[in-house]
């Protein structure tokens, strides 16, 4: 796989795009909300946009480059080897699914490419409807003959903005799937856009967040979903209890945190003041219920704390529960549907919970970085 590298300044609107960036490997996301230059800066990397200065280059070939006192390089979008999997699809309306796959491809044997366009759709489930126009296949299976377009023409890098929006829960699991086997199979480093965290956390290889145009945290998935360099970050990554305390002590690398009437121990990576008034995170999917009778796994014994369950709200896959603990405050657990439904709990139950040592980082509130977590 080529290594992309990004380094470049682009003046928009409302803010500046500034992205340094290197991948290669994978699937690598752009996450955040809309309008912070995700896909503008998809736009750069593919060439429908001009950079005001910076250089992306694509293994050892240089894409774009203006720098000061240079000769100005910018390889036009079709020789730039890449495939692009636009937001709605783009497929040709008038062209059937075979056509739409057969139209990139670098060879002028028909029945090559025919086979060829054949076996891609095949590969994303579409042998049955090479014959059929956009306008006659559902949502999901555009999607899908766009994704074996973009690699019609064996790109040596793959773009995809937001493909999965819009689709239904079940469509974009398998979708999902599909794609990073592809991705895999094919040996393509990609990057996708995504403002979904579901998206990002079920996708990704690494991930890098963007905020008013720069990238405020990029790393592997586990570094950058599980490590957030600030509270801030934590909220934007997902569904996150706050509760605000002050650092009481430290011993044996574990943080002492006093929060909502109760000590919380937090493992840390680095230094903070005593009496430091500090944000402690508690990520919704780290809350664990610790069944009767049950001994406590050493990954769940700092934090266990007694409950009753406060409020139940069903989802498909998942439970959102909210725990009022015995200490005072409430607590917000994701909890599998299978797995809560094993408890036999309602509301107004007694429990137990815990925190796993993961998924409960330290933040100080005079400071938007820490090196605390």
């Amino acid at each position: 796989m080529e290594i992309l590298k990004i380094q470049i300044q682009r003046e928009l609107v409302s803010f500046r795009l500034r992205i340094d960036l290197e991948t290669g490997r994978g699937i690598h996301v752009l996450f955040g909300r809309s309008g912070v230059g995700k896909t503008q800066t998809l736009e750069c990397v593919a060439g429908l946009s001009r950079p005001d200065s910076g250089l992306i280059s694509l293994g050892d070939r240089i894409l774009f480059k203006k720098v000061d006192g240079e000769r100005i390089v910018n390889v036009p979008p079709r020789s730039r080897r890449i495939g692009y999997v636009f937001q709605d699809g783009a497929l040709f309306p008038h062209k059937t699914l075979l056509e739409n796959v057969m139209y990139p491809m670098r060879t002028s044997q028909k029945g090559a490419a025919k086979e060829a366009a054949t076996e891609l759709l095949g590969e994303m489930g579409l042998r049955n409807l090479v014959d059929r126009y956009p306008s006659e296949v559902s949502g999901g299976q555009k999607r899908r003959a766009a994704i074996a377009r973009a690699l019609a023409s064996e790109p040596a890098l793959l773009l995809l903005d937001e493909p999965f929006v819009h689709l239904d829960r079940v469509v974009r699991s398998k979708l999902m799937d599909d794609l990073t086997a592809l991705v895999e199979e094919h040996q393509v480093p990609a990057i996708l856009v995504t403002h979904d965290l579901d998206v990002a956390a079920t996708v990704a290889d690494s991930i890098s967040v963007m905020e008013d145009g720069e990238i405020i945290q990029s790393g592997s998935r586990e570094e950058v979903l599980f490590r957030p360099v600030s509270g801030g970050l934590a909220r934007l990554l997902g569904d996150v209890n706050i509760l605000t305390g002050k650092v009481a002590g430290e011993s044996s690398g574990v943080w002492e945190v006093t929060a909502v009437n109760s000590v919380w121990f937090v493992p840390h990576l680095g230094l903070l003041p005593i009496g430091q008034e500090v944000e402690v995170v508690i990520r919704t999917g780290s809350v664990k219920i610790i069944k009767q009778d049950m001994e406590v796994p050493e990954s769940l014994s700092l934090n266990v704390r007694s409950a009753s369950v406060a409020m139940i709200d069903r989802r498909p896959d998942f439970y959102w529960v909210q725990f009022g603990l015995d200490s005072g405050g409430t607590i917000t657990g994701r909890i599998p549907s299978d797995t809560f439904r094993r408890t036999g709990l309602n509301e107004g139950d007694s429990c137990t919970i815990s925190i796993t040592a993961d998924g409960i980082s330290l933040f100080p509130l005079d400071s938007s970085t820490s090196d605390a977590g």
